[in-house]
């Protein structure tokens, strides 16, 4: 009897004990779930608003923006905030940054004789910025105490390393780092260009050679400690503009993480650069991409935040972060990022990737061509989700499509495209045709049409198609465009998608080809609103597409009607993709209507009819004003692609421009 009470005891005991255990084990799984992926950062904001909105949005850690030279009793509150709720802080440090002639750090002041200097021997020491050189061990070992001091005193988790980098390759010219590069190598920098490949790499390891002491300060103290590096998502580019060798240092573990700034409203470039920082990190720390939440313009609404997100996710990111909080804040954003704090690998899997950019049309036109635009509108009477569609008014013909040249998916075989469309008011045998081109690399260009029936079919209803693509890998560009044609009526068209799959294709596509079209009068400007792509393009407002808008207003200096190229104004182009093969003979150019330091000097115009292969048909010199159209005329030529290149601009330090191009 004894025996068995106490044997049921036991048993009661051990089952206590288990389903103890297994709670804690589930509770511990989702705690996991929830806050190992995805991570979740906000950069800026050290207030008590950012901290009660990052809490109740599932941020799992916070970048500040502080001073890394002078502390501040409150740094210890705001980490110690961040820990009450569960959030590491790392602060963002801008480690190449002293200050300023006017206002610097007492170490920059007492030891002038560090100052970096540039390849014309002038020290970089102004009102705009100050930079100590990484080549002096003097100036490696303050950051390196300073950084520590500060994250002990403070109980930071680590830091954050911003502009841990030089300011670009006319930098990094002092004594020491000329004189050792020439013991070593047995070459002058002074003889050879400041992108020679030796010299650059030569230089970018004087910076690693921090961030490994750094590293190795850290782990005398604390272990635990992390060191997360702010770069661009691009190691090639990082290290060859400003000799930041970021993906060295993941190989060599002297970094935790790595946190990548992708700040642009393209997310298809967004997912091509996620692509490239995945393969550098190879999978040995967590990469995290910063997305612009609203700042300086960029995915301001839920869509855009939520496609940007999912699309860096999908290419392997163990999380995102944003940037930054008061952007955050104006634009409404704390929600989206609770949204995406919740997604598990589970839903992320689930998720296509949708190529097409603003697929529901929220953002009107934006990122869609439409030719001359004529009987194509948005329009707010009906939409099947958000708030607006694009109804085509008939008769005549109507076409839409856009542009899908980055961020494909390797290992996928098949495109698919599906759109809703609401077509009962359109009239008269209507047809809703899919166009797909296909161009690759070497000029190899297929088209497909698929041939959708409209019909009366009441209310929403999906139509789509699928393109077997060959050899992805060699695959440049992908044009898709849908276009309707009645006797009359309307045709809503909403929520597109374009994907890459591994379905197989509808038997129904066909290939087909274009003969060249002639407008015999030569009164038909075929570029004006199709397809542009160019080689850069200087902030939001200046895009590409300005070029062949037809607005030629020279208000705020042309922006929303003019292409300015970044820096530097050499060999800076656009290319417009004609909707067709054509016959033309002439082109008229105005330039850009901003200020000389954003004009063209020197242009010339090529065409072809694979992107491939391109003819020269004008060269010459654009005026020195917004006003005043240049035309030439060339023998006629068969074209689908119009290249213009800026070779030049009227200042050597600005941008080239041009505030339309009209082709006939």
């Amino acid at each position: 009897m004894t025996i068995k009470k106490t044997k049921t005891m036991w048993q009661i005991t051990g089952w206590v004990l288990l389903f103890s255990l297994t709670c804690n084990f589930l509770l511990a799984e989702e705690d996991t779930k929830k806050e190992g992926f995805p991570i979740i950062g906000v950069y800026g904001g050290t207030g008590n608003s950012t901290h009660q909105k990052s809490a109740e949005s599932g941020v799992n850690e916070l970048y500040p923006s502080l001073n890394w030279w002078k502390s501040h009793e409150w740094y210890s509150s705001i980490a110690a905030q961040a820990h009450k709720n569960n959030i590491k802080m790392y602060p963002s440090f801008a480690v190449a940054y002293d200050g300023n002639s006017n206002n610097q750090h007492a170490f920059a002041k007492n030891n002038p004789q560090y100052f970096e200097k540039n390849r014309s021997g002038q020290i970089i020491n102004t009102p705009q910025r100050s930079h100590l050189s990484w080549g002096h061990p003097e100036v490696r070992k303050f950051k390196v105490e300073t950084f520590t001091h500060l994250v002990l005193k403070h109980g930071f988790d680590g830091v954050l390393l911003d502009y841990i980098r030089f300011f670009g390759t006319s930098d990094g010219y002092c004594e020491v780092i000329v004189s050792e590069f020439k013991a070593k190598h047995g070459r002058d920098p002074f003889k050879i260009s400041p992108d020679d490949p030796q010299w650059v790499k030569f230089r970018a390891d004087y910076v690693t050679l921090f961030i490994r002491e750094l590293r190795q300060s850290f782990n005398k103290v604390d272990k635990d400690l992390k060191i997360i590096a702010c770069v661009n998502a691009d190691p090639k580019e990082s290290l060859r503009k400003v000799m930041q060798d970021w993906e060295t240092w993941v190989d060599l573990s002297l970094v935790d993480a790595v946190v990548t700034m992708i700040y642009e409203n393209d997310t298809n470039n967004t997912l091509k650069l996620a692509m490239i920082a995945d393969a550098a990190t190879k999978g040995k720390v967590p990469l995290i991409h910063m997305l612009a939440a609203g700042y300086n313009g960029d995915l301001e609404s839920r869509a855009q935040l939520l496609e940007a997100s999912l699309k860096c996710l999908k290419a392997g990111a163990a999380g995102v972060a944003f940037y930054r909080s008061d952007s955050i804040r104006n634009f409404d954003h704390w929600s989206t990022i609770n949204e995406i704090a919740n997604w598990d690998k589970t839903y992320i899997d689930s998720q296509i990737v949708n190529y097409m950019l603003n697929p529901g049309f929220e953002e009107d036109l934006a990122c869609w061509a439409v030719g001359d635009g004529n009987g194509v509108n948005i329009t707010s009477e009906k939409a099947r989700t958000g708030e607006k569609s694009l109804v085509g008014r008939f008769p005549g013909g109507m076409q839409v499509y856009q542009i899908v040249d980055r961020g494909f998916f390797l290992d996928r075989t098949t495109l698919e495209v599906s759109a809703w469309i609401d077509s009962e008011q359109m009239s008269g045998n209507g047809v809703l045709t899919l166009e797909v081109t296909a161009n690759y690399h070497g000029g190899h260009e297929k088209i497909y049409h698929i041939d959708i029936e409209a019909g009366d079919t009441k209310g929403w209803h999906q139509v789509s198609g699928k393109v077997a693509l060959a050899n992805i890998s060699e695959l440049k560009f992908v044009i898709v465009g849908l276009t309707g044609n009645a006797t009359g009526g309307k045709l809503y068209l909403d929520d597109i998608v374009v994907a890459l799959t591994h379905d197989k294709i509808d038997p129904k596509q066909s290939l087909v080809k274009t003969a060249p079209i002639s407008d015999a009068n030569g009164r038909v400007n075929v570029a004006l609103g199709q397809l542009v792509r160019g080689s850069s393009f200087w902030e939001n407002g200046r895009e590409y597409d300005n070029a062949v808008d037809g607005d030629i207003s020279s208000d705020n200096l042309g922006k929303g009607a003019s292409w300015h190229s970044q820096r530097p104004p050499l060999n800076q182009w656009i290319k417009i993709y004609l909707s067709k093969t054509h016959i033309v003979r002439k082109v008229r150019m105005l330039n850009s209507s901003a200020n000389i330091g954003y004009r063209t000097l020197n242009y010339k115009i090529e065409v072809s009819t694979d992107d491939n292969i391109y003819r020269q048909v004008a060269i010459g010199i654009l005026p020195d004003n917004g006003n005043h159209w240049t035309e030439v005329i060339f023998e006629p030529v068969e074209a689908k692609y119009i290249k213009f290149t800026g070779i030049n601009g009227y200042t050597s330090t600005h941008a080239v421009g041009l505030k339309e191009i009209e082709v006939y």
